[in-house]
């Protein structure tokens, strides 16, 4: 009996770790299905891609119109780090109040370029990453943007030799620009004047413009500020007997910056306006109207959720538009935060025929009022909105994205995750595409990481997100950007020349993927690419290419192409009673889809 007991045992111990196994297993498989799945949405469609996805810090600006927000883009965000959130000072009444919008997954949130082509008729376009944050930081902007292609640079000072102030030379497809420091021979040079700027003029619309540059912060170092707005009110035309229409030539306006602007780094745009419940203008293209509800804060009226169902107004359909990459057709160009990389969306077709149900990716799907990890009850899909008993706070939406309309399921399996319609449901959305918004326990979320889609050198200096510097072997970036993939067009650098040491080969390669280090250089600080990973014999980089003298930078033409779809989830989380109370100990399991995507417009 005794050796019986002692072989059940043994027997009996291993089924805990048998089915842990399995376990593990079914979760990696899940988590690989879910990233398959976002990847090949944007492998079907890759001029949806967006230009780079990071973390901000939002920073009061005062200009004339009064205190308005613009973005810090914050380099020091690690994309290993899933810890706990931490709040920003100065943002008490905000989202950033809450730790919750910045932990884990979070951390990483605003989505910066994602592309849309302008449909010829009225179309409902989706986030390809909502819900988003609708904030309303200074009471009148959302922070999201949409905005055309950047238009053409002019580079003019303001004031000419004479002192006498210049006619800004400006069209619709170009700016002029004054970076604020005058030509110190000028009799009207002021090392403290302002950054000026100037845009064509329109007699019919208010026009807004969106400004994004680098900048030299108080501690020495580059900074990226993005989704800047630029106010041109509408002008009076030109009396008679000037000719009909005729537009008064374009004046130069002062620009609020965060600290001076870096020049040549700025790229700016033309912004779409919302127009609300108005209808579209067929003479303006800029104007888009968010057609989804809000749901709004239950602690913040400032703050609330929206799934981004945005409509872009047909006139933009064929409008040409001239931008440094040439002239093309409008494109809408969106800026936004996620409002919570946990909130999963699924797009599956209806079923053609009964039974009309849809099996979702994960089971065990959050039901309002379960108990969660933290032992506090799950309220519903936004955090912080609790709804009202006529209007309660869904645990799960659905979008019929044919037609822009709530589809309401007839009943949910929550345990099983399916969700089956009524036949008259089933029958009126046929064959069309549902996107289902709902969340599952194990906190999963689905993230998107993105290199930068263009880099340029920061001149040696520690670099903001989008540049580089390099120091012998190795090109440095931002350390938001640790583990991501480059693509460098042109690279020279010198090798060995066994016959004649003194005069090494000059040597030149093209089009070369290289992955960011997941480590910092311990002496300069960042993350790096070595170039010796590709050419072991190099004797560092040709500053001298070819021999010629002529020095042109030897790294050229770098691009981000690394694209990846993160999906986390946890097996629960350990509570642990303090004086300031619980402290909740999450620890994560990640699975990283990483390939190598880019678009194939610029």
């Amino acid at each position: 009996m005794v050796i019986l007991l002692v072989g059940i045992m043994t027997a009996i111990r291993i089924f805990p770790i048998g089915l842990s196994v399995n376990k593990s297993a079914e979760k990696t498989t899940l988590s690989s299905a879910l990233a398959n799945e976002v990847q090949d949405g944007y492998l079907s469609d890759p001029n949806s891609i967006m230009d780079n996805v990071v973390a901000v810090t939002p920073v009061p600006l005062q200009e004339a119109s009064g205190t308005v927000t613009e973005f810090e883009e914050n380099t020091n965000v690690s994309p290993y780090d899933l810890g706990p959130g931490a709040t920003y000072p100065g943002f008490s009444s905000t989202y950033l109040s809450d730790p919750y919008f910045a932990a884990d997954a979070n951390k990483i949130h605003r989505v910066i370029g994602e592309r849309v082509q302008i449909p010829p008729t009225l179309t409902d376009y989706f986030l390809k990453c909502g819900p988003f944050l609708d904030t309303k930081w200074d009471g009148m902007t959302r922070s999201l943007f949409i905005y055309g292609n950047p238009l053409y640079r002019n580079h003019q000072l303001v004031y000419d030799s004479n002192g006498n102030v210049t006619v800004p030379n400006v069209n619709g497809r170009m700016y002029a620009i004054d970076y604020g420091y005058d030509d110190p021979n000028s009799p009207a040079y002021d090392a403290n004047t302002p950054p000026s700027i100037a845009f064509y003029p329109s007699i019919k619309y208010n026009q807004f413009f969106l400004i994004s540059y680098v900048t030299i912060g108080a501690d020495g170092l580059r900074h990226r500020i993005v989704d800047q707005i630029v106010y041109v009110p509408a002008v009076p035309q030109l009396p008679p007997p000037s000719p009909p229409n005729t537009i008064p030539p374009a004046v130069w306006q002062p620009l609020a910056t965060v600290g001076a602007i870096v020049p040549y780094s700025e790229t700016v745009s033309r912004m779409f306006v919302d127009q609300g419940d108005q209808q579209f203008d067929s003479d303006n293209p800029y104007e888009y109207e968010v057609v989804s509800p809000s749901y709004v804060s239950s602690s913040d009226p400032s703050l609330a959720a929206n799934i981004g169902e945005i409509l872009l107004n047909p006139a933009g359909y064929h409008y040409g538009e001239g931008s440094p990459n040439g002239s093309q057709y409008l494109q809408a160009h969106i800026d936004y935060d996620v409002y919570d990389w946990h909130i999963l969306h699924e797009d599956r077709f209806m079923p053609s025929s009964e039974p009309y149900t849809i099996t979702l990716g994960l089971t065990n799907i959050k039901k309002i009022g379960d108990m969660l990890s933290d032992q506090t009850k799950y309220t519903g899909l936004f955090y912080d909105v609790l709804g009202t008993p006529n209007n309660p706070t869904p645990d799960i939406l659905v979008y019929d994205m044919n037609t822009g309309s709530l589809v309401v399921p007839q009943s949910v399996d929550y345990l099983n995750g399916t969700i089956t319609f009524t036949p008259a449901e089933g029958l009126a959305d046929a064959t069309h595409t549902l996107r289902i918004y709902y969340q599952a326990h194990g906190s999963w979320a689905i993230q998107i990481l993105k290199s930068s889609n263009v880099y340029s050198a920061s001149g040696g200096v520690p670099p903001a997100i989008g540049e580089f510097f390099v120091r012998g072997n190795r090109i440095y970036f931002p350390i938001c950007d640790m583990g991501k993939t480059v693509s460098i067009g042109n690279l020279y650098y010198l090798e060995p020349n066994p016959s004649n040491p003194a005069n090494p080969y000059h040597r030149h390669s093209t089009n070369e993927a290289y992955q960011i280090s997941s480590i910092v250089d311990p002496v300069v600080g960042f993350p790096y690419v070595d170039i010796t990973t590709v050419h072991p014999d190099t004797l560092g980089l040709d500053m001298n290419v070819n021999g010629t003298g002529y020095s042109p930078f030897p790294v050229q033409n770098v691009q981000g192409v690394s694209f990846d779809v993160r999906v986390i989830h946890n097996n629960g989380a350990m509570v642990n009673e303090s004086p300031a109370g619980n402290i909740t100990s999450v620890r994560w399991n990640k699975y990283d889809l990483d390939t190598i995507l880019s678009r194939t417009d610029p």
